[in-house]
């Protein structure tokens, strides 16, 4: 069984379930819409569900299984401008059986921390958008993800400089890494880490081939380096 938290819409009514699943909750006869969730599942709602004076009314769930990756497709900044990214990035998800979901932010707005929580990895893409590229709003969202523990890699052409021009200090204080510049003159850079004995090529290949001003970022306390420009 799932732990789960069990809540009633519209009333101040919340419950989790015990270690065998099991929960209760006294109501006055009714109808009611009764929501069922827990991290790494979807969300069940079951309306018009019918409590009668001195009667227990049963409500068994069984909560779906989601993908552990949401990415979020976040690339559009008008017409002018490619925004299409994802597909260099959804066939590298399919080649290596990752699962995921996909969120288009043109089509149905920025998540909500509340979307994104289930998950327990975000990836967000900003594509070639040189403004605007995480708004504060979407800052927000995604400071309450990881701070409740979810985990995010962020990927856009100028995102590292755009959002270290916004109040907040979201790099340094959410993702542990400062702003330090533009690098346009390497093409390379070397893995370090976890992607140590890694070369990777910024341009060229079978990729979007966009990188033309990669950022510099360097570790704060908190970060660690997972890759080096050449010298």
């Amino acid at each position: 069984p799932l732990g789960a938290t069990v809540s009633v819409d519209g009333a101040p009514v919340t419950t989790f379930t015990s270690v065998d699943g099991g929960y209760l909750l006294a109501l006055p006869a009714g109808s009611y819409t009764v929501t069922t969730s827990t991290h790494g599942h979807e969300t069940e709602s079951a309306r018009a569900l019918v409590v009668e004076t001195g009667r227990v009314t049963r409500h068994d769930v069984a909560l779906a299984p989601l993908p552990p990756l949401l990415v979020v497709d976040d690339d559009y900044a008008g017409d002018w401008l490619w925004h299409d990214r994802e597909a260099w990035h959804l066939p590298a998800l399919d080649a290596i059986d990752v699962a995921h979901d996909l969120w288009p932010v043109k089509d149905w707005g920025a998540p909500s921390t509340a979307d994104l929580a289930p998950y327990g990895v975000v990836l967000w893409l900003t594509g070639d958008a040189r403004y605007d590229t995480l708004i504060s709003s979407e800052q927000e969202a995604l400071r309450s993800y990881l701070e409740g523990g979810g985990a995010l890699l962020l990927s856009g052409q100028h995102l590292a400089r755009d959002v270290a021009a916004d109040p907040g200090a979201f790099l340094e204080t959410q993702l542990g890494v400062g702003y330090v510049g533009a690098a346009s003159s390497h093409g390379e850079i070397r893995g370090a880490g976890p992607l140590g004995g890694l070369t990777l090529v910024l341009g060229g290949g079978d990729g979007a081939d966009n990188a033309w001003a990669p950022a510099m970022l360097g570790a704060m306390e908190a970060g660690a380096v997972a890759a080096r420009y050449e010298d």
